[in-house]
């Protein structure tokens, strides 16, 4: 996935990560790149310890209630953070939209970990609509076909099995 974060008016930052966190993360803040892999994780899920450039930092993360970072604290210092655009990197199969179904089942059990669209949002083919997180990685669920979201099916935090019925996009 990428992201783009501003920290307040003075950085723009870009994240480059791979689904699995076990890997090493690249971070664009203005000209300069940064390398980071998470260290440890609190059993709360809310203190990290991460390297950036081979040096180890504490990190805070407070998070929205849609899973997104809404304040980093790094290394005693906090950093406002506002999420502009999340861009998958995910393999997409191209095909025929009339043939596909709406109906958005998971593939693997596991906790609903953010929401990204609300009832009656329109949207793309690929475009991620929920994230899933299931063995400590996050996966993302996204829509087989453009169209509208016409039933989300699940809430933030729930316990999902395979084959549960997720979203609906018309």
């Amino acid at each position: 996935m990428k992201y783009t974060v501003r920290c307040g008016k003075k950085h723009q930052v870009k994240i480059e990560r791979s689904v699995n966190t076990n890997k090493e993360i690249d971070i664009q803040v203005g000209k300069k790149t940064f390398t980071a892999a998470i260290k440890d994780v609190h059993p709360d899920g809310t203190l990290r310890t991460v390297i950036i450039n081979n040096k180890i930092y504490p990190v805070q993360i407070d998070k929205r209630i849609d899973g997104f970072p809404e304040k980093v604290i790094l290394n005693g210092v906090t950093f406002d953070v506002e999420i502009e655009k999340v861009e998958s990197t995910r393999y997409r199969p191209k095909s025929a939209d009339k043939k596909i179904s709406g109906a958005i089942k998971s593939s693997l059990p596991g906790q609903i970990i953010a929401i990204l669209v609300k009832k009656g949002d329109r949207v793309k083919k690929g475009q991620p609509l929920i994230i899933l997180e299931s063995m400590k990685m996050e996966n993302e669920v996204l829509s087989p076909k453009n169209g509208v979201i016409a039933k989300i099916h699940v809430k933030l935090g729930q316990v999902v099995l395979k084959t549960h019925l997720l979203v609906e996009v018309t």
